[in-house]
C-alpha cells in the first residue's frame, strides 16, 4: 500500500460548490488531499474515482495544518425526490464499481472455498465478486440488493466452478447473483463535518482496510453522516458522532447516525449519534465490533440487524431512547451486548450544536481531560464544551480543564434559559477564578489567590446544606460581601450554632433608647426611704429600661427578632 508523499493544498470557496474542484484533484491523480479552509460547500458529489472510472486507493482527505476540522454544507446535493432513500446524493462517494455476472447453480456451503456459477466465463482470476443473498432473481436482475453479502477474491476457475481466496462464513443459496465488484483500499478520511441536508455524508461501498475518524455533524438534517456500505471488510470508524435535528426517514429527517451495513471484520470506536431513528446501526455485518459506541435520544439507540453474524457490542454508552436502547434483530446469530453503561452527557465534546466523541490526545498542550469512574484518563480537545445528560447526571466523572498560556481555560455553561462561563478570566496573567453570568452581563463570584472572595448579587448555599468556608487547619479569616447572604439554617462557630432564624411576637418599645454606659445598682433597703433613694431607685429603672429599647431596637434592626 503507498500512499503520496507530499499532499496538495486544495483552498475551498467558501461562497460556491466546491465538488468540482475536488473531484478534479481525483482524475489528476492527487490522493493525498489536504482542505485549507475551514468551510467547503459541496453541491455536486465527489465521485471518488480516477481518470478510468477505477476507484482512487490510498486516498488521504484532510484539513489542512492548523485546521481542527472543515465544514462541509451539503445544502446543493439535497435528496433523490423519487427515492428519500437514495444513497448515491452524497458529498462524497464510491458506488463499489458493480457490474452484472452470474449467480449460483449451486449452494456455496460455509466453511468451503468454492462456488458454481451458471457462467464461469464471465469471471477471471483476480477478479473480486459479490455474492448478495438478497438478489435473487437473476434473470431480470443480476446486481447486489441490500442485505446479507460477502465479498471474495477469485483464485481458480475451473469451468464454471470459482475457488475463492477465503472461505465462505455464510451458506448463499442456488439463484443467488455473484456480480463483479472492485474494491477501494485504504483510504483515510478525517476531519469532515457535514451540515445541511443530502441523502448521506460520506458515502463508501467496497471499502477495505480504510479508516474514518473525527467526522461529525453540526445542523444536520440529511439521512445518514456516515454510511460505510456493502462489500467492506477490515475498516476502522473512531471518534465520529452525529448531531442530528429531527429523528425519522422523511425530508429533513436523521434516519441514521453511523451505519456500517455488509462489513466483515470492520471496528467502531466511541462513534454514534443522538437524534436520529438509529444513533448507531451494523445491518447484516460479519465479524464486526462496535466498542463504547455512543447514542442517546435516538428511536432506537444502537441496532444490530438483519442477519447479523458474530457482530458484538462493547461497553456501550446509551440513554433516553425513544422507543428501543439496544436492539439485536431475531434473525442474527451470535450477536450480543457487553456491559452496557449509561450515558454521562459525555460522548464528549459538543461544540455549539456538534458533539464528538472522547478521543486520547494524550500530547496536547491543551485539553480537557475525563477521568471515569473506571479510572480511565481521556482527553479532549482544548475548545471542547462538556456537555451534560439530558437526566442532569454527570457524576461519573471528573473534568480538568488546563491552558498553555496564562488567561485562558474556561468551561461555558449554556441552556436556552442562561450562560455561565466559569474559569480564569480577564486579562493576560489573571489568577482569579471567576463565574460570570454571561446573560446578565456582569460578574457573580470571583475568587483571587489569596483566597479572598467578591460576589456580585445573592450568595446562595444549598437549601438544608452548609456552607463551608476554608480548611481545618487555615480556616476563612475574613470576608466581603457588597451583597446580602441568605442562610437556609443557621450560622455556627465551631460547630455551635449561634445565630438561627428570627424569634417573632416581638415589639418594639416606645420612649427614649440609652446606648451610653450605666452604673449597676449597688443600693441596699433601708427602713425608711427618702426622696434621694426614691429618686436613685427611679433613674436606674429608667436607665435600664431605656437600654432595653436600645438593645431590642437594635436586635428588631438586625432581624434577630421581631413581629
Amino acid at each position: 500500500m503507498t500512499y503520496a508523499s507530499a499532499p496538495i493544498l486544495f483552498t475551498p470557496n467558501p461562497s460556491t460548490d466546491n465538488g468540482p474542484a475536488l473531484t478534479a484533484l481525483l482524475i489528476a491523480g492527487e490522493r493525498w488531499i489536504q482542505i485549507a479552509g475551514d468551510s467547503c460547500p459541496i453541491g455536486t458529489t465527489v465521485v471518488m474515482r480516477d481518470n478510468n472510472g477505477l476507484p482512487a486507493n490510498n486516498l488521504v482527505i484532510e484539513p489542512a495544518p492548523g485546521i481542527e476540522s472543515v465544514l462541509i454544507d451539503v445544502s446543493g446535493i439535497g435528496r433523490d425526490p423519487l427515492a428519500q432513500s437514495n444513497p448515491s446524493y452524497a458529498a462524497f462517494e464510491y458506488d463499489g464499481n458493480f457490474a452484472e455476472a452470474s449467480f449460483l447453480t449451486a449452494e456455496a456451503v460455509s466453511g468451503t472455498m468454492i462456488c458454481e456459477v451458471d457462467d464461469g466465463s464471465l469471471y477471471s482470476a483476480g477478479d473480486w465478486i459479490l455474492v448478495s443473498d438478497a438478489s435473487t432473481d437473476p434473470q431480470n436482475y443480476l446486481l447486489p440488493i441490500d442485505g446479507p453479502m460477502e465479498v471474495r477474491q477469485v483464485i481458480a476457475i475451473n469451468g464454471d466452478e470459482l475457488t475463492v481466496d477465503r472461505a465462505w462464513k455464510r451458506n448463499h443459496a442456488i439463484n443467488v447473483i455473484v456480480a463483479l465488484a472492485v474494491p477501494f483500499f485504504g483510504g483515510s478520511f478525517r476531519g469532515l463535518q457535514f451540515t445541511g441536508d443530502a441523502t448521506v455524508g460520506f458515502h463508501m461501498h467496497m471499502a477495505r482496510g480504510c479508516q474514518f475518524s473525527d467526522i461529525t455533524a453540526t445542523a444536520w438534517s440529511g439521512g445518514t453522516m456516515l454510511l460505510v456500505d456493502g462489500g467492506g471488510a477490515d475498516n476502522i470508524v473512531t471518534d465520529c458522532y452525529c448531531v442530528g435535528v429531527e429523528p425519522g426517514g422523511g425530508s429533513a429527517q436523521n434516519a441514521w447516525g453511523v451505519s456500517l451495513e455488509g462489513q466483515d471484520g470492520t471496528r467502531l470506536y466511541r462513534s454514534g449519534g443522538q437524534r436520529c431513528a438509529q444513533g448507531v446501526v451494523a445491518n447484516y455485518c460479519i465479524d464486526t465490533l462496535l466498542i463504547e459506541p455512543y447514542a442517546h435520544s435516538n428511536t432506537t439507540n444502537i441496532l444490530i440487524g438483519f442477519e447479523s453474524l458474530r457482530t458484538n457490542v462493547l461497553r456501550p454508552y446509551t440513554a433516553t431512547p425513544i422507543l428501543h436502547d439496544s436492539l439485536i434483530s431475531g434473525d442474527s446469530i451470535d450477536c450480543q451486548i457487553f456491559s452496557p453503561r449509561i450515558f454521562a452527557g459525555l460522548s464528549p465534546s459538543e461544540i455549539s450544536n456538534r458533539q464528538l466523541p472522547i478521543q486520547q490526545s494524550a500530547d496536547a498542550t491543551d485539553y480537557i481531560r475525563i477521568t471515569t469512574i473506571e479510572g480511565e484518563d481521556r482527553q479532549l480537545l482544548s475548545n471542547s464544551v462538556i456537555a451534560r445528560q439530558p437526566d442532569g447526571s454527570i457524576s461519573d466523572f471528573t473534568f480538568e480543564i488546563k491552558s498553555s498560556t496564562n488567561y485562558s481555560g474556561n468551561f461555558k455553561a449554556t441552556n436556552a434559559l442562561r450562560s455561565w462561563l466559569f474559569g480564569m478570566l480577564g486579562a493576560a496573567g489573571s489568577e482569579n477564578f471567576t463565574i460570570v453570568d454571561l446573560t446578565a452581563g456582569f460578574t457573580r463570584l470571583s475568587i483571587n489567590a489569596t483566597g479572598s472572595v467578591s460576589c456580585g448579587g445573592n450568595l446562595n448555599p444549598f437549601q438544608g446544606g452548609v456552607f463551608d468556608v476554608g480548611e481545618v487547619l487555615t480556616p476563612w479569616r475574613s470576608g466581603y460581601f457588597n451583597a446580602e447572604v441568605h442562610a437556609f439554617g443557621g450560622f455556627h462557630v465551631a460547630a455551635k450554632k449561634v445565630v438561627g432564624s428570627r424569634r417573632t411576637g416581638w415589639a418594639g418599645d416606645t420612649g427614649t433608647a440609652k446606648r451610653s454606659a450605666n452604673g449597676t445598682y449597688a443600693a441596699t433597703a433601708g427602713a425608711t426611704y427618702n426622696q434621694a433613694a426614691m429618686q436613685a431607685l427611679m433613674d436606674a429603672v429608667r436607665d435600664a429600661t431605656q437600654t432595653q429599647k436600645a438593645i431590642k431596637d437594635d436586635l428588631i434592626a438586625h432581624g434577630l427578632i421581631g413581629t
